[in-house]
């Protein structure tokens, strides 16, 4: 099951830094505090990051409690 997780979360991962990847190559992050306009891919950006974020801290949690 712990397996399975890891791998799981290594999805996550790579699914959110893409898409976070993509999105960032569109400004939208530094539109959003220059100018204040927020839209689907700024969204997008933050989710990925989120998403990333949550990913590493399971991830690494599960590589500290295999120790």
């Amino acid at each position: 099951m712990k397996k399975n997780l890891v791998s799981i979360d290594l999805g996550i991962i790579i699914v959110s830094a893409i898409l976070g990847l993509y999105a960032s190559q569109r400004n939208c992050l530094f539109r959003f505090f220059t100018e204040g306009e927020m839209n689907f891919w700024t969204g997008i950006e933050i989710l990925a990051g989120f998403g990333v974020l949550i990913g590493l801290v399971i991830f690494l949690t599960g590589r500290a409690k295999k120790k």
